[in-house]
């Protein structure tokens, strides 16, 4: 699935909009990531590895669930860490409760079966 991002004319870009763009994309590799071993996994696949190959997998998938879990309670945590890392302390963490969010979308997924798995399948891992 594609990624389209835009701002109409009355959007208002913040000081935080590029670091929203980035933590989008690294959860964003995160999910797609796990998503992608989730389908190494089935046997037709996953049976053709040899055992070291597997061990690999199974150690990124294990970091890739951390994270994974580390962004639900925080988008921002690998924006920040990288942030720190690279710039030392001149960089200024993002503070996940401090975005503002917006006060209507078009975009409801309450009633989306469909997306339900995407949104909350790897919560409970």
């Amino acid at each position: 699935m594609g990624t389209t991002l835009w701002f109409d004319e009355g959007s208002k870009l913040t000081a935080q909009t590029m670091a929203c763009i980035i933590a989008c994309g690294q959860f964003t590799t995160c999910y797609n990531l796990m998503d992608y071993i989730t389908k190494l996994r089935k046997p037709e696949v996953w049976d053709n590895f040899d055992q070291a190959y597997k061990d690999r997998i199974d150690y990124i998938d294990q970091q890739l669930k951390r994270d994974w879990k580390a962004f639900q309670k925080d988008p921002f945590f690998l924006y920040n860490k990288m942030g720190v890392a690279i710039l030392g302390p001149t960089f200024v963490p993002v503070d996940h409760t401090r975005i503002p969010v917006p006060e209507q979308s078009d975009f409801d997924t309450t009633n989306e079966p469909a997306l339900k798995p995407l949104l909350g399948g790897y919560g409970d891992h």
